[in-house]
């Protein structure tokens, strides 16, 4: 088995694995580094939380002084210099440093981004991410400046020491097998500092094909990405989720049905105010909430959860990550037209007649990390300094 072709743009860390590879093997974790002059890093903060946003200027500052080009979205650079995010920051002089005029406002130009870097909580991740919805993503630098950092791989007191050795430091090589090391540096007191040696870990996402029935053609999707807010996007569109898909009804007091297809068999008709399909990431998320089950995010399965199912009889389930889910909508069975949503963003409404697919992404999440030690270990204490804390 062999990789899929790779893009000029992106490092070989950032090879997603064709749909075969899916099934059997994992994307490799050695993170490769690009030449300064060939970086295209995309900056995304938390855009109301000023400490986000000072960290965020301090950010382009340091990027900007190495000659890499940078790249961020309206919003946070609009609130960047609002007077009001100002006048808190600690090092107000931060506005004159930065060249605003060599950074580029981020549209869709998902095919040169091969670095992006977050400033916020698990919330921006996802913002972040779901700029690149139908495509592979680069590797995710991120910070947690957020009340939930399930996600983040880096804590804000280490910005200037991980961005230098993930974007700035040069690497040699090791061994023959790809393994990346790093030359010790030294700190101000002149004494070596613990040796840091940036990995991929890659977290899985789920492909959503949506496909409206023949009367509509297309279906409206609403979404904060979207520069309109929304997106008609035709039959057969694909919508990658880290976390999850969800139908609901959006009332607490209605129910619809859909008929659920498994490798497109039959397996039941579902009645319930909600469904929620995650992945392992997704399983600490709303599926949690919902009873379902905690899944690590080293194993390669996709969650199903019912909400208030109407059949007492159907409990979550846990599939095999290359496992088609088929969701169809029967026609006849629902008064009103029901909602969907990815990753609590991309929303539309489904009616008879449409349906949708799902089964595991080729297009993996690949987070920079310290963490390679013990990956078992490191979701244990994230998931009991987050998700079990509360």
């Amino acid at each position: 088995m062999e990789y899929q072709k790779k893009d000029s743009n992106l490092d070989e860390g950032c090879n997603p694995l064709s749909k075969c590879m899916v099934k059997t093997i994992n994307p490799r974790n050695n993170y490769s580094h690009i030449s300064i002059e060939k970086l295209h890093v995309l900056i995304i903060s938390k855009p109301f939380d000023w400490e986000c946003q000072e960290q965020f200027l301090k950010v382009i500052l340091c990027l900007q002084k190495s000659g890499i080009k940078t790249y961020t979205n309206q919003v946070s650079l609009e609130y960047a210099i609002k007077d009001e995010m100002i006048e808190n920051y600690r090092d107000k002089s931060l506005i004159d440093k930065i060249d605003f005029d060599s950074v580029h406002i981020f549209e869709e130009e998902t095919n040169i981004i091969n670095r992006v870097i977050t400033l916020g909580g698990d919330g921006t991740i996802l913002f972040a991410i779901k700029m690149f919805y139908n495509t592979r993503v680069p590797p995710i630098i991120s910070f947690g400046l957020g009340s939930v950092g399930f996600l983040c791989c880096f804590d804000s007191s280490e910005l200037e020491r991980a961005l230098f050795h993930c974007l700035l430091k040069k690497r040699k090589r090791k061994s023959t097998i790809n393994h990346v090391t790093i030359d010790l540096v030294e700190n101000q007191s002149g004494n070596d500092v613990v040796k840091y040696d940036p990995y991929l870990q890659y977290r899985a996402r789920l492909k959503v094909t949506v496909s409206p029935c023949c009367e509509r053609g297309s279906i409206k999707v609403n979404s904060s990405i979207f520069p309109d807010k929304y997106k008609e996007l035709p039959c057969g569109s694909i919508l990658n989720a880290l976390n999850e898909c969800t139908l609901e009804t959006g009332s607490f007091n209605q129910m619809f049905t859909v008929d659920l297809y498994l490798n497109e068999n039959f397996l039941t008709r579902v009645t319930a105010s909600g469904l929620i399909i995650s992945t392992p990431t997704g399983s600490t998320a709303y599926n949690m909430s919902a009873g379902g089950s905690i899944v690590n995010t080293e194993v390669k399965a996709i969650c199903v959860t019912p909400l208030n199912p109407l059949t007492l009889s159907f409990r979550p389930l846990i599939l095999p990550f290359d496992c088609k889910i088929t969701i169809k909508v029967p026609e006849g069975a629902n008064d009103n037209p029901f909602n969907g949503c990815i990753d609590g963003d991309f929303k539309f409404q489904l009616i008879d007649g449409d349906e949708l697919e799902i089964i595991g992404s080729e297009f993996p999440v690949p987070f920079v990390t310290n963490e390679k030690h013990d990956p078992i270990k490191s979701w244990m204490n994230r998931l009991a300094s987050t998700v079990l804390s509360y």
